[in-house]
């Protein structure tokens, strides 16, 4: 009997597959999702490099190989992953964020869903950035695999037609131009530091070595520091001044999932962390 077991303040959740009809089980499981990232979404995971994980197997919980990841889209300004992408059937197809973690090995990816949902996923034209980008896409993307699409909320069906703020593809962030918003080049963006478990994008690595003149000076920079600008380019509102004097990042993402570390350069940039700076870090 398949059974998944999950604790929400005092309370105990434990939900039986075995007797169940396809669809309740079905409705179940995501009962389950839910409970489980209401219960970690404050929670610092572990981080990794977001280019790692393209061109990994994507898997099934019961190690059935589904085809490559491709891609993960983001949005830096709510700092979510918002679907991962996998060559799958033919086509490129999307997975919501929920339902992708990473191995033990930290680079192959498994999927909560099935292979037919993942084969039935809607299709994406590989250089259609208008659907890449599109929140309405997405949202029906998060329904098919029974999902709720968060950026929806109370708003309902209208809300899933606004555009996201910022939206990447991680495989296309590699090498963006970053520049002042006094129009000053700043350097470039070298990877993202994800925690794909949480479905959230921690950092961007930036290097600031047009502004600051030195090469190789890299820094951990929370998401929603940076907007939209002109063609690919991000802009921040970070100056020269405050880009020297930021904590410096070593290349050791492993330190940056401590919550406290983690938490104290999103304090220095003027931001939210999204998780509690004072829980210890999950997936260890």
């Amino acid at each position: 009997m398949k059974k998944i077991v999950s604790t929400l303040g005092l309370g105990l959740v434990t939900v039986s597959f075995a007797l169940m009809p396809c669809a309740q089980a079905q409705r179940a499981l995501h009962l389950t999702n839910s409970v489980n990232t209401a219960s970690g979404q404050n929670q610092l995971g572990q981080l990794f490099p977001a280019r790692q994980f393209v061109g990994e197997d994507l898997k099934t919980a019961r190690g059935e190989k589904l085809g490559k990841v491709e891609d993960l889209v983001v949005d830096l300004e709510s700092g979510r992953i918002i679907y991962g992408v996998v060559n799958a059937a033919g086509a490129y197809r999307p997975i919501p964020a929920e339902l992708l973690s990473t191995g033990s090995d930290h680079k192959t990816v498994f999927t909560q869903a099935t292979k037919q949902q993942v084969d039935g996923a809607p299709a994406l034209t590989k250089n259609n950035l208008a659907q890449w980008s599109s929140s309405s896409f997405a949202a029906g993307v998060y329904r098919h695999y029974n999902q709720s699409p968060w950026w929806v909320g109370d708003a309902g069906a209208s809300a899933s037609d606004k555009p996201f703020g910022n939206i990447h593809r991680i495989t296309q962030l590699a090498n963006v131009s970053v520049q002042s918003s006094s129009n000053e080049k700043i350097g470039k963006i070298q990877n993202a530091l994800v925690d794909l478990k949480a479905g959230r994008v921690a950092f961007l690595i930036l290097n600031p070595s047009d502004i600051l003149g030195t090469a190789n000076n890299m820094l951990a920079v929370p998401p929603n520091a940076f907007t939209k600008g002109t063609g690919n380019n991000l802009v921040t509102g970070l100056d020269k001044n405050a880009l020297s004097a930021a904590p410096k990042y070593n290349n050791n993402y492993a330190e940056l999932s401590q919550p406290a570390k983690a938490g104290a350069i999103y304090s220095y940039y003027g931001k939210q962390p999204w998780f509690n700076p004072g829980l210890s870090p999950t997936g260890r």
